[in-house]
């Protein structure tokens, strides 16, 4: 069970470094920034496929609300950082607790879901959620930020 256990550890690692390498690189001006966006952009996409393996293929429930989720992490972070002026490595984390808190939000009703009802739950989460930040300007900075200064 150990070894199940440091084996899963093993991608998120690599997806996490995907994200963190490119800031530092582009930071001290060895990488340019295109290269930086697409191996930052390879990354967030390896933690999205990590969250869908962790709860489809580890736990065996469909859940289809990870891209809510993503937003809602995404968009809280770059809120923090151009409207509040907050480093970004801050803004993340505070990022990972609003998202966290909207998790727990949407996790304790449907705690006891599984299968179809679980899925069906976490789609319209995660639609609810894309039509709120697309049609109310709940984010200022957010429905205009292009590329994020770098840290």
């Amino acid at each position: 069970m150990e070894e199940n256990r440091k084996n899963a550890l093993i991608p998120g690692i690599f997806a996490l470094a995907l994200v963190v390498i490119p800031t530092v690189l582009i930071h001290f001006g060895l990488i340019d920034p295109y290269t930086a966006q697409i191996l930052t952009m390879g990354g967030v996409n390896a933690i999205l496929a990590i969250s869908v393996n962790t709860i489809t293929g580890i736990t065996g429930q469909l859940s289809l609300g990870q891209a809510g989720f993503m937003a809602i992490g995404a968009y809280s972070c770059i809120s923090f950082t151009l409207d509040l002026g907050l480093p970004i490595p801050v803004s993340a984390l505070l990022a990972a607790l609003v998202t966290a808190l909207f998790g727990f939000i949407i996790g304790f009703p449907t705690l006891k879901l599984t299968g179809d009802y679980l899925a069906i739950v976490t789609l319209g989460f995660g639609e609810i959620i894309r039509v709120i930040l697309t049609n109310f300007r709940v984010l200022p900075a957010a429905q205009t930020a292009g590329v994020l200064p770098p840290p």
